[in-house]
């Protein structure tokens, strides 16, 4: 069973809620999917509209950053695919699929719908 709280309720020293948290961790496992995340974390009524407006607050935005795998831990499962022999247990398509959600979720990666081009954004400090 579900309670529906406001989804406005501020929290001390910016810290995301109980079901912020919740929403974080289901917006990751459902890699990218804010309607999905905040049907789970919250209620399906109204979830489109909800979620977009869960999404963008600092402190949910910040929680999700911090569930994200650090891009050297990216590197490092690039680099140990490169390395990995065949009989490892991660197939190429999990690993392509983790990679892409990865990089999807730090805006890092970006697909041209119309010619299915993908593209990677790199910033050098």
């Amino acid at each position: 069973m579900k309670i529906n709280m406001p989804i406005t309720r501020e929290t001390k020293q910016g810290l995301p809620t109980y079901r912020e948290n919740i929403f974080a961790h289901k917006y990751i496992e459902y890699k990218g999917n804010a309607t999905k995340a905040y049907a789970d974390a919250y209620t399906p009524e109204h979830a489109n509209t909800n979620a977009y407006l869960v999404l963008n607050r600092d402190r949910v935005k910040k929680k999700i950053t911090e569930l994200l795998p650090t891009d050297e831990k990216d590197a490092q499962i690039i680099q140990d695919a490169m390395n990995a022999q065949r009989n490892e247990k991660i197939s190429w398509n999990d690993l392509h699929a983790y990679l892409e959600t990865s990089l999807k979720l730090k805006g890092l990666l970006h697909q041209d719908k119309n010619t299915n081009q993908v593209a990677i954004i790199i910033n050098e400090s």
